[in-house]
Formats: structure tokens, C-alpha cells, sequence
């Protein structure tokens, strides 16, 4: 094999190609088509002859950006990961995330160019995950480092508790009920911790049913209310009084929407007020949590916006929130920090309504199981 041919091979080998199904075909440096696989037919609806006789560059738009891809590959470079929509033999258009490559044929005479076409939305899931399996990696010792500290004063409080059984003393009572609700307070935290991890870690079906917001949200709030009741933080429900159903699995949903709610709690100070407001449009539900008066400090807000746009969560480990806004990105939503003056600050989270999110189920960014 030349020199030429094993450069060109590497060059090949080293792009990167997602463990996904793709559309494959290979041009010739005028642009015709000398391969077009199954997938490329069953996709566009064109047969090898008939996309010739259109001209492959004529199925995507804008045309511009592809003719520069092609243009580049032909070049000897790589043009990768440009989203452009591919326009079907039936009239459809599909976003789709495009790669061309070059390659030099065998007989050491023309370029050629492989062209590889992946639908958006596996695109973006591949993606996530990816993303996902590295946080996963870099959490494992971050996760170490958390559990270490509730382990220490689980032993701690253990030995307080054992010495006090080999050899009580009169009222010290008071301080083996306070060890014993420190274990119990640190092996929940334990709990959540790992429960997390798991949610992360673990992929499989979401299954969701329809659930109205409103009603939701408050019984989360009245559920929240009686266990923070020590920090004297209210929770007011305003908006309309029938937001509309969401597409939602329920008992995970809760769960990043407490997330969220226990950390802004935690960013406040006493006798603090969180307003949650819910508006409809024609196709989302879109849930703000707002403070009275700018009350969040700045550091809090600060750490709590880190927090949720990390993509590694690390030292700190903020993972309730992360994965608060993993769990709303599963059911196709997103959360949106905003801090401007005369609005104060505001979290809000975007649900697709039911009917949207029935439509677009299956190109859904992730799904997971309730790790519990």
C-alpha cells in the first residue's frame, strides 16, 4: 500500500463515528453518487438512479452549506457535525446532522467523498449520552469524597451511642436521641446520594402518564411546606387555575422539581418567600419560581446557576440539581436562570404540553428508570 493510500485510510479511520445508524453514500469528486446504501434509500425515498438524476446536493438546504462541505472534503479535509434539513421524495424535511469526508480511492487516481447523513434527533441523544457517561466517570470520585463525610459522622455518632449502652450515664439521654437522628439524617443523605448516582447511571423507558401541573405542584408545595417548616421560607402557587396536563413520569418529576425547589429554599433567608407561577401557551406549560424583592443572596445565586449549567459537577457535588435538570430535559423540557433588575431573580422550568410531547415522544433526549 502507498503512502498516499495509508494517510488516507488513517485520515478515514480517525473521524468519529457515533454507535448510531447512519445513512452512508460515497461521490465521486463531481458529485455523483457511486454508493447509496439501503438506509440512504429508505431515508430520502430515492434509488441510487434517481438521485443522481436530481443531484444529491439538491436534497439538503440551505444548498450553500453543503456544496462548501462537499468542496472541503474534496479539498482533503474533514467537514463535520453541520445540521442542515434533508428534503425527502415525499416531501418531507428532515433536520439532519451531515459529515463528509475524504477519501482516497484505492487505484491511487480520484478523491472521493464519503457522505454521512444521521436524523437530528438520535444526533442529540447520542450526544447526551455521551455526556452522561462522562459525568458518570468524573462523579465517582466526587461521589467518594460525599459519602466519606456522612460515613464519618454515622461512626462517630455509633461510638457515642455504644459508649452510652456499655455505660450510662443519668441525663444524657438527650444526647443518644440526638446521635441517633444524626445517623438517621446522614444515611438519608446517603440514600439520596446514591439514588442519584443511579439515575444517571441507569437507561431504559420513561413511562409517563398526563398530570395536571397545577394540582402537582400543590401537593409538592404543601409537602414541602410542612418539612421546612424550621427555616420559615413560604411557598405561594399563583398563576392560572387549570394550567393543562404534561406528559410526566410522576414520582421523578416530583423529585427534580423538589430539587430545585429545596436548593432555592436553602438560598434564603429566614422568613423568605418563593413564588411559584404557572403559564400556559399554545404548546408548553412554563412553571416560574421567583423570589420577593431579590432576597437570594448573591453568592447563593451564584452557586445555585453553577450548579445547574455544570456539565461536570465535581467538587462540591451539587448533584440533586444536576440531576433535577436532567430529569426535566428527559421529558423534553429545559430550566432557565434570568436575573433582571425589577424582576429579581427567577428560575423557570418549560414543559411541553401533553399533546406536544406525545407527538415528539420518540425523538425524546433521554429516558431513564425511577432509580428507587
Amino acid at each position: 500500500m502507498s503512502t498516499r493510500e495509508v494517510t488516507a485510510t488513517d485520515r478515514f479511520a480517525a473521524a468519529e463515528f457515533p454507535p448510531l445508524d447512519a445513512v452512508m453514500a460515497i461521490l465521486t469528486a463531481n458529485d455523483r453518487v457511486i454508493s447509496w446504501d439501503p438506509n440512504a434509500e429508505s431515508m430520502t425515498g430515492y434509488t441510487l438512479e434517481a438521485v443522481n438524476q436530481r443531484q444529491v446536493i439538491h436534497l439538503f438546504e440551505p444548498r450553500e452549506v453543503m456544496q462548501q462541505m462537499l468542496r472541503k472534503a474534496q479539498a482533503g479535509a474533514f467537514a463535520i457535525n453541520e445540521r442542515v434539513e434533508l428534503r425527502t421524495a415525499d416531501g418531507r424535511q428532515l433536520p439532519v446532522v451531515v459529515q463528509c469526508l475524504p477519501l482516497q480511492s484505492r487505484q491511487d487516481s480520484e478523491a472521493q467523498t464519503v457522505l454521512v447523513v444521521r436524523q437530528l434527533a438520535p444526533w442529540r441523544a447520542w450526544q447526551r449520552h455521551e455526556e452522561r457517561m462522562q459525568v458518570l466517570g468524573r462523579l465517582a470520585g466526587a461521589l467518594s469524597h460525599e459519602i466519606r463525610n456522612p460515613l464519618n459522622a454515622i461512626f462517630l455518632h455509633t461510638d457515642i451511642v455504644e459508649e452510652e449502652v456499655r455505660q450510662p450515664t443519668p441525663g444524657d439521654r438527650s444526647q443518644v436521641l440526638r446521635s441517633l437522628a444524626t445517623i438517621k439524617m446522614e444515611g438519608a443523605r446517603l440514600q439520596t446520594l446514591m439514588q442519584d448516582y443511579l439515575f444517571l447511571a441507569r437507561s431504559s423507558d420513561l413511562h409517563r402518564t398526563p398530570e395536571e401541573l397545577r394540582a402537582l405542584i400543590a401537593d409538592l408545595i404543601l409537602e414541602m411546606s410542612v418539612h421546612d417548616v424550621s427555616r420559615k421560607v413560604t411557598l405561594v402557587l399563583s398563576g392560572d387555575e387549570h394550567l393543562g396536563e404534561v406528559s410526566i413520569h410522576r414520582s421523578l418529576f416530583r423529585r427534580a422539581l423538589s430539587n430545585l425547589l429545596q436548593r432555592l429554599i436553602e438560598t434564603i433567608p429566614e422568613n423568605g418567600t418563593l413564588i411559584l407561577q404557572g403559564q400556559r401557551t399554545r404548546s408548553h406549560l412554563h412553571l416560574s419560581i421567583h423570589d420577593i424583592g431579590q432576597v437570594i443572596p448573591d453568592d447563593a445565586w451564584a452557586a445555585f446557576r453553577t450548579a445547574l449549567q455544570a456539565t461536570n459537577p465535581g467538587t462540591g457535588l451539587d448533584l440533586g440539581v444536576y440531576v433535577g435538570r436532567e430529569i426535566i430535559a428527559a421529558h423534553g423540557g429545559e430550566v432557565v436562570l434570568t436575573d433582571a433588575p425589577g424582576t429579581g431573580r427567577q428560575c423557570t422550568v418549560t414543559l411541553p404540553l401533553a399533546t406536544q410531547q406525545s407527538d415528539s415522544s420518540a425523538s425524546s433526549p433521554l429516558t431513564l428508570d425511577d432509580p428507587a
